[in-house]
């Protein structure tokens, strides 16, 4: 796992220099695997870890005309479901992207055949339809092991990435080979342009750096199973699948496949009975929620343990100090290896001066004139901070079904967008995130309500 890449040349020749400290290879043929990436911690020391899981290096349907369902169409985009109205897919985990896709192919109870979706007569392997979609994305990684052209549950080892897994690619991304990062930071050093691509080409009028990736999750929230994408060039803010607002983007796809563990089964009973949500996901969570005190109400105390995340995406020095506004790639974004929570601070400003607010992320460390209103409601206590947008994720995707919790509002940040006008100003006048229980995202309404939320570095254990 997260090893590089390994090469196999064949027919080749080997010349070296003359004195020997360089050589080059020429081969015929030259066959490259890319190894399994995976956010968890790998270092020897670490062995705790029994189960985990790991996604491929590289997006393989990059430039295609990719819908998430084969009957699909930019016309009729409220259909998604892999069969043409035959069934309503269960695929509404937040967790488990092996049991959602085994959903959305009706695996359980449906009789899907690989001879009609992928031809084995080619020499390669390929799809019978020229549309890429979720379902041949999956199929093109397994195999028909036995050989009966029948896709049993026990043959998906591959399958797409369900909400958490996408977000514990973004927290764990500097763990990551650059080719397997959700956004690799030299696209975001990309013109602010087009892609070069012809007339007529589905990605024609889409900016090259926008990045959108498409779980298995659904949204939970509306009719159907509408699934959440995530906008990689915003860091980890979240929409349903062509909403119609939604900017033109790049659409992307991230397949996984579990580590340690034993294949699902269709027999109800069973420990991986792929009925069931959470049978098939690795025991040993990327983040582990190792306390709650109080209720579960608006003062309960949550404690989050990362030691389970590889070292290169953490803090790896404990701080009882605020961190200074940095972007989404800084240093000041990363979580330590424990944190817990604290309460909440309302914004003190204006309420329609938006020009404020959205000034927000470099006025928590600017000194406030003797007329102006001080940043938040109250004073943090000593060794409290505002939480950053990898600590304000994990809320969102751990702390999601404690409503009240919550409040109804919007929490903000200690840091500031890449591409917003304290970044390159690719994206407007937009510069900060909004996270709410609902979603993340960097646009806000007419009486939202705004927040920050204080936490504290906590070393696990102690």
């Amino acid at each position: 796992m997260n090893q590089p890449n390994r090469l196999m040349h064949v027919l080749c020749k080997n010349n070296r220099s003359p004195d020997g400290s360089s050589s080059m290879t020429g081969s015929i043929l030259t066959i490259r695997q890319s190894s399994i990436q995976t956010p968890f911690n790998r270092d020897l020391s670490h062995t705790s870890l029994s189960e985990a899981w790991g996604c491929e290096t590289v997006d393989e349907t990059a430039d295609r005309n990719w819908f998430y369902s084969p009957y699909e169409t930019t016309a009729n985009v409220e259909q998604y479901n892999y069969k043409p109205t035959s069934f309503t897919p269960k695929n509404t985990s937040r967790q488990d992207g092996l049991y959602n896709t085994a959903e959305l192919l009706n695996l359980v109870n449906g009789n899907l055949r690989w001879s009609d979706y992928v031809d084995y007569t080619e020499r390669d392997v390929v799809l019978k339809d020229e549309k890429s979609c979720g379902l041949n994305y999956v199929l093109l990684r397994n195999r028909d092991l036995d050989g009966d052209d029948i896709v049993d549950v026990e043959e998906l080892h591959w399958y797409i990435t369900s909400l958490e897994q996408i977000f514990a690619l973004f927290i764990g991304d500097q763990g990551l080979s650059v080719e397997a990062q959700l956004y690799p930071q030299a696209v975001g050093n990309l013109p602010n342009a087009l892609l070069d691509v012809p007339t007529g080409h589905p990605l024609r009028g889409v900016y090259q750096w926008r990045w959108h990736y498409v779980t298995s999750t659904a949204d939970g929230q509306t009719a159907g199973n509408v699934p959440v994408q995530v906008w990689a060039e915003e860091g980890i803010s979240t929409s349903q699948y062509a909403q119609n607002w939604a900017k033109e983007a790049v659409p992307k796809v991230r397949c996984a496949r579990n580590l340690g563990m034993a294949s699902p089964s269709s027999q109800a009973g069973d420990a991986t009975y792929i009925g069931t949500a959470g049978n098939n996901f690795p025991k040993d969570e990327l983040v582990v929620v190792t306390e709650t005190t109080g209720t579960e109400n608006a003062n309960s105390i949550y404690r989050f343990d990362l030691r389970n995340l590889n070292k290169e995406s953490r803090r790896l020095a404990f701080t009882s100090q605020g961190l200074i506004p940095g972007d989404e790639y800084s240093l000041q974004s990363r979580v330590y290896e424990g944190f817990e929570t604290g309460g909440w601070y309302g914004l003190t400003y204006e309420a329609n001066n938006n020009g404020w607010l959205q000034a927000y992320p470099m006025r928590i460390y600017t000194p406030l004139s003797a007329n102006e209103a001080p940043i938040v409601d109250g004073t943090f206590p000593d060794g409290w901070r505002i939480a950053n947008i990898r600590e304000l994720a994990i809320f969102f995707q751990y702390c999601n079904d404690n409503n009240e919790w919550w409040g109804g509002a919007n929490y903000l940040p200690s840091n500031f967008y890449s591409f917003g006008t304290y970044g390159n100003s690719y994206d407007g006048n937009v510069n900060t995130w909004f996270v709410s229980r609902g979603g993340i995202t960097m646009t806000m309404s007419d009486g939202d309500v705004f927040r920050v939320r204080a936490v504290r570095d906590w070393v696990p254990g102690t």
